[in-house]
């Protein structure tokens, strides 16, 4: 998803969300921590936390408003690491993880996602389009136990939406992505 900064761009916006989230004091080759950001124009201190909302990583240094515009709608902020479903992930979030997943490929596995969703990381595998590597499964999964739920009410000319997190317990299996 950052690859549209450029190729160059990648290790400094990386080495800076580590800092970011990170507890320690120091930064990395190309990050920043609590001296940096207290110096900048508008002092603040790095979270040296995990994120709690997806808008907070605009906060990071060399995360600037196009790389952050880029890369918000396919952000999330969980509690605690998930795999990613393959079975609801954005086609651009897909790429992301699979790079050689582009063009036709692309639009054949979501197609074929939309007919008959997956029922295993193997039968995604397994349904994979030719030349397509997949090396490590570890993280992908076909169900989620972490949602965001929306609700918009409308009354005459007013608007009013909500949103909000919920954590299952147990893994659900999902197989659509409505939008």
């Amino acid at each position: 998803l950052l690859a549209k900064e450029g190729e160059a761009a990648i290790p400094a916006l990386l080495d800076a969300i580590g800092d970011w989230v990170d507890p320690d004091a120091v930064p990395r080759a190309n990050g920043a921590e609590d001296a940096a950001y207290a110096s900048a124009t508008s002092p603040s201190l790095a979270a040296n936390a995990p994120l709690v909302r997806p808008a907070e990583i605009s906060a990071v240094r060399a995360l600037g408003g196009n790389a952050y515009a880029a890369v918000a709608p396919f952000l999330t902020a969980l509690p605690a690491l998930a795999p990613l479903n393959v079975n609801t992930a954005a086609p651009e979030v897909l790429t992301a993880a699979l790079p050689d997943l582009r063009g036709d490929a692309l639009a054949g596995l979501l197609a074929d996602r939309a007919r008959a969703p997956y029922s295993s990381v193997a039968n995604f595998r397994s349904r994979l389009p030719m030349g397509v590597a997949f090396a490590d499964e570890a993280g992908f999964g076909v169900t989620s136990n972490h949602f965001i739920v929306t609700v918009t009410s409308r009354q005459g000319d007013a608007i009013a939406q909500a949103r909000s997190g919920h954590h299952s317990p147990a893994r659900l299996a999902v197989g659509h992505r409505r939008q």
